[in-house]
């Protein structure tokens, strides 16, 4: 029997799945986008214009119960909606980012498991807001994670 470390791999490639599934652009990390994209969700990074290295997710473990044969982790996964405009209209950008975050929520209610991954998502967390104004448009940004539970064994 092999022995699951982490289920954040397992986390992310759901997560990824499902977003995909919901018809949202993914980008796995760090990566370059397609400039005709006008709204994408990157898993494992929060601020795509960082040139450092940061957390893609994070875990704490405790034993299950007594016997020290299972573990519950929780899982914090740490994503980014990006929407932009190509004029200076920031309502745009924002309306269409708080709606992929919606799409992305409402994909994993359906499967709140993702997929069997893990026990359960618990929440998208630590909504918060961006915005920027440059000469080649709009960009709001909504970083949030998603965290849930899982069984180790």
């Amino acid at each position: 029997m092999t022995t699951v470390i982490s289920a954040i791999p397992a986390a992310i490639d759901a997560l990824i799945a499902t977003f995909t599934a919901a018809g949202v652009q993914v980008i796995d990390g760090q990566g370059a986008t397609d400039d005709s994209a006008k709204a994408v969700v990157f898993v494992g990074i929060v601020d795509p214009d960082s040139e450092g290295l940061e957390d893609a997710a994070t875990s704490d473990q405790t034993w299950a119960w007594l016997g020290h044969v299972q573990r519950d982790e929780n899982v914090s996964i740490h994503c980014l909606a990006s929407a932009w405009t190509g004029d200076d209209n920031p309502k745009v950008a924002r309306d269409n980012a708080f709606a992929m975050v919606r799409t992305l929520s409402d994909a994993i209610t359906v499967d709140p498991t993702l997929g069997g991954a893990v026990l359960a998502v618990n929440a998208i967390d630590g909504l918060s807001y961006r915005s920027l104004r440059g000469p080649d448009g709009c960009r709001a940004d909504i970083p949030f994670t998603v965290t849930c539970r899982a069984r180790l064994s």
